[in-house]
């Protein structure tokens, strides 16, 4: 019908109907392939980009495997009634000390990756869960509280919510389940390690630090690689490769024939053996019952017992992603995986097992440079959290955290790298995400306009409308195929390539909305702003950046809302401006009652943008056109006093 009308004489207007029809048919291609409900699925399966089925799964890098690998790889791992859900579990904090930047990028850009987890498996009959642990039985606990005179438990609860505090300011999710070590040491801890003795790859010596005859236990690493015949069953899956093989000899820096380097614990039968299970010592106040006396776990041993004890609690689930700063690979994390198979070891049924990995996917952030060394509390050179949002009168929680969080997600580098941390990165990170909130705030301001003057009629699409709509959809894909990353490419999460997309967005609605054409569709900027705000929403961006621009009346008692006070102000501003002008022109005795018009200009214009509107200066002094158009909305920006150059000079 369209084709023949474009015989006739209406031509013209029968090709912007047909492009209108193209481009749709083009968003709805993006669709299907990616876009459809927000569910990023590939229905035509591609083959190295993580998926199983026809489900685009998310890749990450795994330590263990030293390759990119789907997160979802497993053969149980699936949607239907007999599949596990998915389990991820990351180490959470020591807590005898305020947390620092160090901290906070690891737990920020593990944060944007389950975001990402739980938006791509949204539709899953069983929702992603995520398990964090927090220590709060450690030497550096103890030794902390004796140094405040506090009790060692009621100091990491201080410090616990302070974590938690941080985490929030950081808008970081707060994990599906927190276990802490102290509430599940007898339940939990001393039974895993019972277990490990039973199947032989522990002993139990005799501490001479107390006087009551308690023991400690010892992961005997000999005693584990004798277990089984299989090599996968070797000690040192993450460690280092001097420290995994030859015994550890040259890692350790220990031999039997050297004993002026002699093994630090008595008792202990080699190097590599680590603590299970500390006896408790005559000064000690922290400590548990259990069959070797009174004492308290080692570190290592948690995390496996917290994982078993949790999977029990949650049958449906598996572990499939265990993360961790790189610091922890090794030793924490290459101890856990000996002593977890050293539990799960059956000497009458290892061969079922033998191909078998505990968790299969492990996932390490990278340090935190600041002044060329890495950021820790034990070199005393770490900025807190607190103080990286302590002046929120300058830059307001919400901005700070989504200021941090841009840098964590495209400008630190790989989240698996090390990166070094400056003001300088993060005010880089601020002028990009006001940028960002620019076009939104604009945007939603030009589609409010054009809403306003449908009754007017909306044209037919025309190139530019076309070019933004593509413009759009073409964003979000490549923004969501950056993230999830791609197997046959070598690349998991590229959170700069993400931002590239983004800002190509931004820039192709700045274009669009310069235009200045009357009776544009409301479809293109529309689809280009909310494709925007899915992406920032996923990202885990503040509802506040998300949602700027789109605002809603609630001044009631204004007709027009608003945007009828907005005018008002602005309209007010532009005659007392156009006035003091003039009298500037009309004699001396009139320029000091000039100037400090202007300067009531400057004020009026700095505190309109400290609420988010920023007031424009018109471009004629002809009094007959005060009622242009001469304001906008903005980011709202605290300040003190004007900014730029006063208009009365």
């Amino acid at each position: 019908m369209i084709i023949r009308r474009c015989l006739h004489s209406q031509t013209s207007h029968a090709w912007r109907r047909y492009s209108s029809v193209c481009a749709l048919h083009s968003y709805n291609r993006y669709q299907n392939q990616y876009l459809g409900g927000r569910r990023m699925v590939l229905y035509h399966h591609r083959q190295g980009a993580g998926a199983v089925g026809s489900r685009r799964h998310v890749v990450l890098y795994d330590s263990l495997s030293k390759s990119d690998r789907s997160v979802f790889d497993s053969d149980d791992m699936g949607d239907n009634e007999d599949s596990k859900g998915f389990a991820w579990y990351t180490c959470g904090p020591t807590v005898y000390d305020s947390a620092h930047l160090g901290h906070a990028r690891t737990y920020v850009c593990l944060d944007i990756i389950h975001r990402l987890i739980l938006h791509a498996h949204k539709d899953q009959r069983r929702r992603p869960i995520f398990i964090m642990n927090i220590t709060d039985v450690d030497d550096k606990i103890i030794k902390r509280a004796a140094e405040l005179d506090e009790e060692p438990l009621s100091l990491a609860r201080r410090y616990e919510r302070e974590f938690f505090r941080d985490m929030k300011l950081l808008n970081v999710m707060r994990p599906t389940v927190v276990a802490r070590v102290s509430e599940c040491v007898e339940s939990d801890v001393v039974p895993y390690i019972e277990r490990i003795i039973k199947n032989g790859a522990a002993y139990v010596v005799t501490d001479d630090s107390n006087d009551a005859g308690y023991q400690s236990v010892y992961f005997d690493v000999q005693a584990f690689e004798n277990m089984s015949d299989v090599v996968s069953w070797k000690y040192g899956k993450l460690a280092p490769s001097t420290a995994a093989v030859n015994g550890g000899q040259q890692f350790f820096n220990w031999t039997e024939n050297d004993q002026s380097k002699a093994l630090s614990s008595k008792g202990k039968k080699h190097p590599r053996d680590f603590v299970l299970w500390k006896a408790k010592k005559n000064t000690d106040t922290l400590f548990w019952s259990s069959p070797w006396g009174y004492g308290r776990p080692g570190w290592h041993i948690e995390c496996s017992a917290i994982v078993e004890s949790t999977m029990k609690r949650f049958p449906s689930y598996k572990v499939q992603v265990h993360a961790g700063g790189i610091d922890l690979k090794f030793p924490h994390h290459t101890n856990e995986i000996a002593q977890a198979e050293a539990y799960h070891f059956n000497k009458d049924d290892y061969k079922n097992i033998r191909n078998a990995q505990w968790i299969p996917h492990w996932v390490h952030t990278g340090h935190l440079h600041i002044d060329g060394f890495k950021m820790s509390k034990s070199l005393k050179n770490f900025i807190t959290i607190e103080e990286i949002f302590s002046d929120l009168s300058k830059y307001g929680k919400d901005a700070r955290s989504d200021d941090f969080r841009l840098w964590c997600f495209a400008l630190s580098g790989s989240y698996r790298g090390p990166t070094t941390f400056s003001l300088k990165r993060l005010e880089e990170a601020k002028k990009i995400r006001e940028k960002i909130k620019r076009f939104l705030v604009t945007g939603s301001s030009k589609l409010s306009h054009l809403a306003s003057l449908l009754n007017e009629g909306e044209r037919e699409w025309d190139s530019s409308d076309h070019r933004l709509f593509e413009a759009a959809s073409r964003s979000r894909f490549n923004c969501i195929d950056s993230l999830v990353g791609n197997i046959e490419n070598h690349i998991d999460f590229d959170g700069s390539k993400c931002l590239k997309s983004i800002l190509e967005l931004v820039d192709a609605g700045n274009f669009y909305i310069e235009l200045e054409r009357s009776g544009s569709p409301l479809s293109p900027l529309r689809h280009a702003i909310q494709s925007l705000r899915d992406i920032l929403s996923i990202l885990g961006f503040s509802e506040n950046f998300v949602n700027a621009g789109a605002i809603e009346s609630t001044i009631s008692n204004v007709v027009g809302g608003e945007t009828a006070l907005a005018n008002e102000m602005a309209t007010l501003r532009s005659k007392i401006r156009h006035v003091a002008i003039e009298s500037l022109r009309g004699g001396v005795e009139e320029k000091e009652l000039a100037k400090l018009c202007l300067e009531a200009c400057d004020t009026n214009r700095s505190k309109s943008i400290s609420i988010g509107l920023e007031m424009l200066d018109s471009k004629s002094n002809d009094l007959s056109k005060t009622s242009e158009i001469n304001w906008r909305w903005c980011s709202p920006v605290r300040t003190s006093k004007p900014s730029g150059r006063s208009e009365a000079k």
